[in-house]
């Protein structure tokens, strides 16, 4: 045997393996194109379904916040409300305080030696003005509650003392009308009526 029978030459035909390179690489592109589809229509669907529960949870907040700010409003009336009457509570004791101790405002009603009559109008034991027969009562009064601090929103527990048998019907007439002229502007003045006569 000669050198040459023994090197052979050896002819490698790469034709078939380039072929399945070249089918597998193909398939790889194919199933990595198909796949990356598949995979960003679910990332897709994923953020489209995440936006949804997010606008849901957006619009539950929503109506929570209104419904606190319902509830807060609601509150702040009732405590308003609660405030006021408070308020009310006290301004109503410190003038039932006022009535029973004598210190109130009171309208003394009396005839004069020319047979006319008069309002003193007292504070307590003090002289706060009168009210003489002729003069525009409903007028003279109101200038008396103003000069004793007396505001429209004040609590006024006034009391008209008379004696029944010198009660001229002229002066009735004259201390009802009054009292009702001076309510227009003290909305809140409670009048009494204390007959001293004897019966």
């Amino acid at each position: 045997m000669t050198d040459r029978g023994r090197h052979r030459e050896i002819d490698l035909d790469f034709t078939s393996l380039l072929d399945i390179t070249l089918i597998i690489l193909f398939f790889f592109i194919i199933f990595g194109s198909v796949s990356s589809e598949a995979r960003t229509a679910e990332l897709m669907e994923s953020a489209s379904a995440a936006r949804a529960e997010a606008d849901e949870k957006m619009n539950d907040a929503e109506e929570l916040e209104r419904q606190a700010e319902e509830k807060r409003a609601l509150a702040e009336q009732e405590l308003q409300m609660l405030e006021t009457a408070d308020a009310e509570k006290s301004e109503y004791y410190a003038a039932m305080r006022e009535f029973a101790s004598g210190s109130n405002l009171k309208m003394i009603y009396s005839r004069t030696e020319d047979g006319s009559w008069k309002l003193d109008v007292m504070r307590g034991t003090r002289l706060a003005g009168e009210i003489a027969q002729g003069e525009n009562a409903a007028e003279r009064f109101t200038e008396i509650l103003e000069s004793e601090g007396y505001t429209g929103n004040s609590l006024i527990m006034c009391e008209f003392i008379y004696d029944r048998t010198e009660l001229l019907i002229e002066a009735d007439n004259s201390v009802k009308s009054m009292v009702e002229q001076a309510k227009r502007s003290y909305s809140r003045l409670l009048v009494s009526y204390t007959d001293i006569s004897r019966r």
